[in-house]
Order: C-alpha cells, then structure tokens, then sequence
C-alpha cells in the first residue's frame, strides 16, 4: 500500500499522478447531450468519481479502462471538493496489482471473532443450562459462531463508517469493549444483555452488504427490501425458536436491535425503551463517530481544519490538533 500515492496528499489546483483502481463506470449525458462517463476511482482508502468526457462506456472499454483495471491518472483537485483528469493511461508497473487497493481493518480477523466469543460467553447467566431456558449469550454465541465467516469479512458500511474488509467485526469489539466498561460505572445494567445486543446489533450486515476482496461494499436486494435491523431480528427470532428462551429476554433483545439508531430519522424501526437499548445507542453513536474521524485525519496535517466537511460528522469541518494521535 506504501508504494501507492494517496488521493489525500493531492493539493488543491496542482496536478498529480496517481494509480488508482477503477470500481464503477456510468454513462452519462451533460445539458447538451453530449456524453461522458463518471468513472469511481480507488486509492485504497478513498473513492472518487472524475469525469471522462466525449467518451462512453464502450469507448473505455477499448481502450482497457474497465472495473477492476488499474489506471494512471493526472488528478487535480479543486477547491469545491470535486475532482478533474487531464490525462490518463494503463498502469505498466506489474509490481502494482488489485491486491494493494485491499482496505482492512487494523486487526487480525481469527484473533478478533475468538476474542468477542469469549467476552459472549463471560456473560453467560446460565452456563450450565440449569431450568427451563437457555442463555442469551448462549444464543449470540450460536449466531456468531454460524455466520462467522461473513462476520469477519463483512464492512460494517458503504460509506458512513468502517466501511472495509472486516469493518463489522472492528466495529463490534470495539463497541463490546465499550459496553464492558460501561458495565463497570453503571453497575445496574443488566451485562448480560447490554454484551449480547452488542456483540449481534449489526449482525444482519453479514447479508445487507456484499464486501469484495479490497473491501469496497455494496447493499444486497436483501438490504434494500427489509436493512440489517430487520434482518438481525429475524435471525434472532429464528435461532431462539430451537431452544427454550425467556420471552421477555429475547424480545427485549430484538428490541435492542430496533432501536439500536437511536431516531426513527436516523433509520430507527423504534426508540430506545429501556437503558440497556439507549446505551447500546450510545456506544454505537462513539465509536461509528471515532472511526468517521480516524478516516477524515488521514492525511490530514496536524494543527489544521479540513479542507472539506465532513457529513457524518455533522457535515462539519474538522480539527487535527498539533499533538494528535490519530
């Protein structure tokens, strides 16, 4: 990835080469009919549109500019945060293949998933299976342990946040850790519950979104129709009906997961009801945030303000501190 120059060290109006992998190509038409393709180009991190103009999809394709091919191109960006090509050709350096465009997570994967089942199964108000009803943790260890796979290579977003390969992952033992110690200040919490929504409320992106192998994402026809809420509380629903679990656990459980947005305007099915839902809330809320700003200062110097806003963070221009460590 080093040996890739990165759309972040482009200055506004100065003309810089840089090799990027083409994503998506789209035919378009300006005012006066005259055509041009918007072509998403990746750097490994970032993705932008440039238009190629005069030109059509099958005119690109001639010329070997297809998804997944590797282009140089002289990018200039503007000062309006779009971006211009004034030149551009086939990559010829074969050092340089698809595999250093793979976005990831900072973490290993197998020692993750291993790490968020032991924290499931910590909880376990009923290990020993004693009585009528099985554990929730039981439960999330089940659903865990049966899309685990997916799991670890799913992103966790399109666009919005940890929007890479093993994105979902990151982004749930980040929130587990957190929820841990929330445990630890608000002592009346119930852990059990508060880790198991935690550790399965994005769960249902394990078939919302389709991740590649450089960690671009897409949403399913799945995750149009019903999003992962939905989704996860149907899977939650399903796995609950092949043991014997306390109704009001597992309701109160889907209702974390309905909940878990916070605002019906921010795509919420519901409110939260009760604290353990507002905390997951919470969490979920710090460290989507965390990472929006972990992604934003890449490349950003210390001691400035953003040349761009950031919409996630309330379209907000951001400020990197001369001592950061991010």
């Amino acid at each position: 990835m080093d040996k890739i120059a990165k759309i972040y060290t482009l200055e506004v109006g100065i003309a810089k080469e840089l090799t990027l992998l083409v994503t998506k190509l789209t035919d378009k038409f300006k005012k006066n009919g005259d055509p041009f393709v918007a072509v998403e180009l990746f750097d490994g991190a970032k993705t932008i549109t440039i238009s190629f103009f005069d030109k059509t999809v099958p005119m690109l394709e001639t010329e070997g500019i297809v998804v997944d091919a590797i282009l140089k191109v002289v990018v200039t960006r503007q000062s309006n945060g779009f971006y211009n090509q004034s030149g551009y050709r086939l990559n010829d350096d074969l050092s340089i293949t698809k595999a250093d465009f793979k976005h990831m997570a900072p973490i290993e994967p197998e020692t993750n998933f291993a790490w968020l089942i032991e924290q499931v199964k910590a909880v376990d108000s009923n290990p020993e299976c004693i009585g009528p009803y099985r554990s929730l943790s039981y439960l999330t260890q089940e659903l865990l342990k049966a899309n685990e796979e997916a799991f670890k290579r799913s992103s966790a977003a399109v666009t919005m946040h940890h929007n890479f390969l093993s994105g979902l992952l990151y982004h749930t033992v980040r929130m587990v850790s957190m929820a841990e110690r929330t445990c630890e200040t608000y002592k009346a919490l119930d852990k059990e519950l508060l880790i198991c929504a935690t550790a399965l409320h994005d769960i249902g992106k394990v078939s919302c979104y389709a991740t590649d192998d450089i960690g671009e994402s897409e949403i399913t026809v799945e995750g149009r129709l019903l999003d992962h809420a939905v989704v996860g509380i149907m899977m939650i629903h399903d796995e609950a009906k092949k043991n014997l679990y306390n109704p009001e656990k597992i309701q109160m459980l889907e209702h974390m997961l309905a909940s878990h947005h916070g605002k019906k305007e921010w795509d919420a099915i519901t409110t939260p009801a009760f604290p353990e839902a507002e905390m997951l809330h919470l969490i979920d809320m710090i460290d989507s945030r965390m990472n929006m700003f972990e992604e934003a200062y890449k490349g950003q110097l210390p001691g400035t303000i953003s040349e761009e806003k950031v919409y996630g963070l309330e379209n907000s221009y951001i400020y990197k501190s001369s001592y950061s460590g991010m």
